[in-house]
């Protein structure tokens, strides 16, 4: 289940419209639905925290992080998870600079 998926799929549960939640997240309730739809999925991180507040979740649970596919035949240890849980919390200018980091330790990215 894709994000915005999860995040129709939560609305729903709680029995809220997308009115609703595009003004708890601060957007027009169009791009709820461009959300909701896939076709958008680059939300702030006060979103994101948003959502998970309103949901009661963490961003892994609202990312589904458990169903990104893995192409390394080595199972994700823990610390690898947790970095993909931060990811969706970092503002743009901290994932380049992560990325950054990673490429000093793995040439070829």
């Amino acid at each position: 289940m894709n994000i915005g998926e999860n995040i129709k799929q939560r609305r729903k549960a709680l029995k809220m419209s997308q009115s609703q939640l595009a003004e708890i997240l601060g957007v027009q309730t169009s791009a709820v639905s461009k959300i909701e739809r896939g076709e958008t999925t680059n939300l702030k991180p006060a979103q994101i925290e948003a959502l998970c507040v309103l949901f009661r979740c963490t961003p892994s649970d609202l990312y589904d992080v458990r169903s990104l596919q893995v192409t390394s035949s080595q199972p994700m240890t823990a610390d690898q998870q947790k970095l993909i849980a931060i990811i969706p919390l970092l503002d743009e200018d901290q994932v380049k600079l992560l990325l950054d980091v990673v490429k000093v330790f793995h040439a070829g990215l």
